[in-house]
């Protein structure tokens, strides 16, 4: 009996669904991964073939609109049952999981990291708007507002701070017209567009009384 049956067994007997073959056992395509208990398959080479499918069904909008409706299908005939598998199926190998969890993220890490950074260098609209909506929800505001209404305001300000009237760059501010913490809610009427100077000696005043400090109020 060779290792890897011997293995196979041992955490069979066990009642794990994973194993690990050891640091020297490879699977055929060159991959140290954990193997299922069932069929002895490499975890590497599922998730490789995993994300061929998927990006197959998304050249193929039909096909992934299907499979999307058959999963809410049996998962509504009877959700507690896949939330127990789900559960049974973590604890029995939680320590597989955690450690190949940590592999994935030491190996991805960097290209996670840039990729992320890349997202935000493309959508600075939407990273406003996620540091807005988090900021509000720390203080119990209710509203929402998209990039969307953040855009749309660009241009109806033509691109200029409503406060000194100067040429907003990429680096404008989304500010509260009420500040959140005198109550004013995180809605797209609540919304203006300001400079960062501005802004920065705004901060939680009363908008009358900043305005009229700019001269523009009686």
């Amino acid at each position: 009996m060779s290792i890897l049956t011997l293995m196979r067994e041992r955490a069979k007997a066990e009642g794990y669904r994973l194993f690990d073959p050891g640091a020297r056992v490879l699977c055929k395509r060159g991959h140290n991964a954990l193997r299922r208990v069932d069929t002895g398959a490499c975890v590497e080479c599922m998730r490789l073939a995993d994300k061929a499918r998927t990006l197959r069904r998304a050249t193929d909008p039909h096909l992934n609109k299907a499979r999307c409706e058959r999963r809410r299908e049996l998962y509504a005939q009877n959700p507690e049952r896949k939330r127990a598998e789900w559960r049974e199926y973590w604890a029995k190998n939680a320590a597989w999981l955690r450690e190949y969890k940590r592999k994935q993220y030491r190996e991805n890490a960097a290209r996670g990291i840039n990729a992320q950074m890349a997202w935000i260098k493309a959508n600075p609209e939407k990273v406003r708007v996620i540091q807005n909506t988090r900021r509000a929800r720390k203080q119990n505001a209710g509203g929402q507002f998209s990039a969307r209404d953040i855009k749309e305001l660009f241009r109806l300000q033509k691109a200029r701070c409503v406060a000194c009237d100067k040429k907003l760059g990429k680096s404008y501010h989304i500010d509260h017209i009420i500040p959140l913490a005198r109550g004013g809610s995180n809605d797209r009427l609540n919304i203006q567009l300001l400079c960062g100077p501005c802004n920065l000696s705004k901060q939680a005043r009363d908008p009358i009384d900043f305005m009229r400090d700019k001269g523009f109020l009686l």
